[in-house]
C-alpha cells in the first residue's frame, strides 16, 4: 500500500498535466480555427470590395450614357450590403481574437495550482477502488470459467489455488490494493472484499450458471 500511493499521487499529477495540456491545445485549435475563418471572410471582403468597384465603374458609365438598367442597380445594392455585412463580421472576428489572446496570456500568467493533499487522496482513494473491483471482477471469471470446464454444481466452492491458472497476473489480482482480504467460496457467491466500499456493483453482478 505505501509503496503504491507515491505512484498513484504521480498518475493524479500527470492526468492534471495532461488536461492541462488538452485545455491548451483546444485553445491553440480554436484560435486557428478563427484565424482560418477571419482570412476566409477577409478574402471574400477582397473580392466584394473588387466586384463592387467594377460594377460602380459600370454604373458611372450607364449614368453617363443614361442607359443603365435595373437589375444592375439591385445588383449593386446588394453587393454593397454584403460587403457592409462582412466588414462587420470580420471586426467581430478581429475582436474575439484579441479577446482570445488576451486570455490565453492571462492564463499563462497564472501559476497552475498543485492538486490539494485531499485532492490527491481522493483520486488515490478512487483509483485503489476501481482496481480492487477490477480484481474480483477478474477473480469472479476465473471462478466461472473454472466451474464450466469442471462441470461444478451450486453446491460446489473453488479455492485461490484452483482458479490461478485462470488469472493474467494472480499475485496482484489477488492482493486488494487498499490491504482488504479477498474471500469466496460457494459458486453461486460473487468474491468479497473486506476493505469498506470495495465491491463489485450490484446491477453489473450476472447471474450464477
Amino acid at each position: 500500500m505505501t509503496k503504491l500511493k507515491p505512484a498513484i499521487v504521480a498518475t493524479v499529477a500527470a492526468v492534471a498535466v495532461v488536461a492541462l495540456v488538452i485545455i491548451q491545445h483546444q485553445s491553440e485549435s480554436r484560435l486557428r480555427e478563427e484565424n482560418r475563418i477571419l482570412q476566409e471572410q477577409q478574402s471574400k471582403v477582397s473580392q466584394l470590395a473588387s466586384e463592387n468597384d467594377r460594377l460602380s465603374n459600370i454604373l458611372a458609365h450607364a449614368n453617363r450614357e443614361q442607359a443603365i438598367q435595373q437589375d444592375q442597380i439591385h445588383e449593386l445594392l446588394k453587393l454593397r450590403g454584403e460587403v457592409t455585412s462582412l466588414r462587420q463580421q470580420s471586426k467581430e472576428l478581429a475582436h474575439l481574437q484579441q479577446e482570445n489572446r488576451a486570455l490565453r496570456a492571462q492564463q499563462a500568467a497564472v501559476p497552475q495550482q498543485a492538486p490539494t493533499s485531499f485532492q490527491v487522496a481522493l483520486a488515490a482513494d478512487a483509483a485503489a477502488r476501481n482496481d480492487c473491483v477490477n480484481h474480483l471482477r477478474q477473480i469472479d471469471g476465473a471462478i466461472q470459467q473454472y466451474v464450466l470446464e469442471n462441470k461444478l454444481s451450486d453446491n460446489d466452492s473453488v479455492t485461490a489455488e484452483q482458479i490461478l491458472p485462470y488469472l493474467k497476473n494472480p499475485d496482484a489480482v489477488l492482493r486488494c490494493p487498499s490491504g482488504g482480504t479477498y474471500t469466496f467460496g460457494s459458486v453461486t457467491n460473487v468474491p468479497l472484499c473486506s476493505f469498506p466500499g470495495h465491491a463489485i456493483p450490484t446491477d453489473s453482478v450476472k447471474s450464477k450458471p
